[in-house]
């Protein structure tokens, strides 16, 4: 493979692939809802995407281990629950969604999934204090009904266990 199609691989997301956001709990995730539009929120001031792995670059342990170093969520009282799974040509079937590479050599999986705005086909970049528009509301609704896996965090577990002896 030459280095340009190794770079194109890298800044590209490709249909095929497979990518993982970070699920926390209970907002984002529980046992009687499952995956929760919640899982899809930007929470940061100015952030325009949602944060994801790509599984191409971040083996299922890596991803695990980058969820459990997650210290802010976007609501007091979440902890990191494990991950979802998504096709990203699932994603992208939507018109007004896009899966962008992050890639840096320190964090190669990182990705980001785009909103846009449909009147003008505006990246959605989150306001502080601002309500989120009911379009992005459906997109993040979207998002939870498309997941093709949860993957529970192991070590969620071994922490309950501790906790409890």
């Amino acid at each position: 493979m030459s280095d340009q199609q190794m770079d194109q691989e890298k800044s590209h997301v490709a249909d095929n692939e497979i990518v993982y956001r970070m699920i926390s709990s209970p907002l984002g995730y529980n046992e009687v809802t499952g995956v929760s539009p919640d899982c899809f929120k930007l929470f940061r001031k100015n952030e325009s995407y949602i944060s994801v792995e790509r599984a191409k670059y971040s083996s299922l342990d890596e991803a695990l281990s980058n969820g459990e170093k997650i210290k802010m969520w976007f609501a007091d009282g979440e902890t990191f629950w494990g991950l979802a799974s998504l096709k990203v040509s699932k994603i992208r079937k939507h018109e007004l969604l896009e899966v962008i590479s992050k890639y840096t050599d320190k964090h190669p999986g990182h990705a980001g999934i785009q909103m846009m705005l449909s009147e003008d086909n505006q990246v959605y970049k989150n306001k502080d204090g601002e309500p989120t528009p009911m379009e992005i509301l459906a997109l993040q609704t979207y998002l939870s009904g498309i997941v093709e896996e949860i993957i529970e965090n192991p070590a969620k577990d071994l922490e309950e266990t501790t906790t409890i002896l």
